[in-house]
């Protein structure tokens, strides 16, 4: 609901530095004092998120009026982490040389399919390697 909210007034505030700002999620303590607004940009830089800082208050108004609970929470920005470490293991597929990962994901399928095919059709492990090499 809170996610909505700020989303929602974000929309309508005319900053053109927020233009492409989401909320990606929100996370509400327990006794409502803290909401942990998680948002995204198209750089995931924090100073992309900087200047909503001073609509926190229209925001956090918003959610008074709207969401009608017993307190309204503090708002806390911040980029989503979970798409900064997404962007971080990007960054490191990326430094690795091509060769080796595709080495290294062809192995890891073959290995795999041969374990889910023996699990499935009952074999052991060993047997069912030993069986393909024989062909």
């Amino acid at each position: 609901m809170i996610r909505q909210i700020v989303a929602d007034e974000l929309r309508r505030i005319d900053d053109d530095e927020l233009q492409f700002v989401s909320v990606t999620g929100v996370d509400v303590d327990r006794d409502l004092f803290r909401a942990h607004v998680f948002l995204a940009s198209p750089d995931l830089h924090p100073d992309d998120i900087e200047p909503i800082h001073a609509h926190g208050k229209r925001l956090r108004q918003a959610v008074a009026r709207q969401a009608r609970l017993r307190k309204t929470p503090e708002l806390a920005f911040a980029i989503d982490p979970g798409l900064l470490q997404g962007t971080r293991v990007d960054q490191i597929l990326s430094e690795q040389p091509p060769a080796e990962a595709a080495t290294a994901a062809a192995a890891s399928d073959e290995s795999g399919w041969r374990a889910d095919y023996n699990s499935w059709a009952g074999e052991d492990a060993s047997d069912g390697a030993g069986s393909s090499e024989e062909e």
